[in-house]
């Protein structure tokens, strides 16, 4: 366990505070022995797209050769599907799975499970921002759009760019990240029932329904009470996580509940530098400058493009 040492710009001298913060964080490796791709660049012969959709993984593997030519393959989205992926990559070429680079679109959930199976197996995989892949495909003058071609994109994608390898997240942050989740819906279902209930006592309405509505209130706010002390365990639990949970709320206007998804945000992604890591959360400004024109479009939060200082 190390701090995150991240390289400062002029945009986190402009928010010290915040960079002062981020610069203390520490982080714990997921990787395991066994499970750490150790390759560099040039180690990586074969790249692989991977058109992942709910059912299936449509897969582009890239001639080494060739670059032009493509060998094409359609498995399921199961684990009988990576098993029989890897024994189509055995039969074809041969080599060992260290020298692949598995390269896919963060598609809500449909993915986790093949990167974290690949992973572990062995591989180097890459988990890209589908908006990245949409435009590198415009770029390619591709226009029309099916799965074997997003394939392709994604294989050209990995070749050209060198995208980051992904690492799964540790337990205990996958633990947050699902009771932070939770505890979301039940704080939505709260106000909608509370809104209902504010509704419901401006026009007539019947004794037995504002019972109802005060019932599912109660059963409310006490789950969201044992979320939150569940989420606590874990924070409590792991020294490196209290640490960072207490240092992020020493940022002007963050308390718990914005350092609990600060938390989730650090632990489930690969930063580069602080200015990565504020510029995703939405805390420093974006310019648009062009000729004379300079001006700052407002904070919001955006992931940096693979590979940007």
């Amino acid at each position: 366990m190390a701090a995150l040492r991240l390289r400062t710009c002029d945009a986190d001298k402009v928010h010290a505070p915040i960079s002062r913060v981020l610069n203390g964080i520490k982080v714990l490796s997921t990787r395991k022995e066994g499970c750490i791709y150790k390759g560099s660049k040039e180690d990586i012969m074969y790249i692989l797209g991977i058109d992942v959709s709910k059912n299936k993984l449509d897969c582009a593997l890239i001639d080494n050769s060739n670059h032009a030519k493509f060998k094409f393959k359609v498995v399921s989205n199961s684990e009988n599907g990576f098993n029989a992926l890897i024994d189509w990559l055995s039969k074809h070429m041969k080599s060992a799975i260290s020298e692949y680079n598995f390269v896919m679109e963060a598609t809500g959930v449909s993915h986790e499970k093949c990167a974290d199976w690949l992973f572990n197996a062995g591989s180097k995989v890459s988990v890209v921002n589908p908006a990245h892949i949409k435009y590198y495909g415009q770029s390619l003058g591709v226009r029309s759009k099916n799965d074997k071609k997003d394939s392709v994109v994604l294989a050209r994608y990995g070749l050209t760019q060198n995208p980051i390898s992904w690492e799964p997240e540790a337990p205990e942050i996958r633990i947050i990240k699902a009771l932070a989740s939770r505890l979301n819906a039940i704080e939505k279902d709260i106000l909608r029932e509370e809104n209902r209930y504010e509704k419901s006592n401006i026009n007539p309405c019947s004794d037995s329904v504002l019972e109802s509505i005060k019932m599912i209130l109660a059963v409310l706010n006490e789950e969201k009470i044992n979320l939150q002390r569940l989420i606590d365990m874990p924070i409590n639990q792991y020294a490196y996580l209290k640490h960072n949970y207490a240092l992020l709320q020493t940022i002007p206007s963050v308390g718990p509940v914005v350092s609990r998804y600060m938390l989730i945000v650090i632990g489930s992604r690969t930063f580069k530098s602080a200015s990565q890591c504020a510029a995703y959360i939405g805390l420093i400004p974006i310019q648009n400058e062009s000729g004379i024109r300079n001006q700052e479009s407002g904070i919001r939060n955006q992931e940096p493009a693979s590979g940007e200082e």
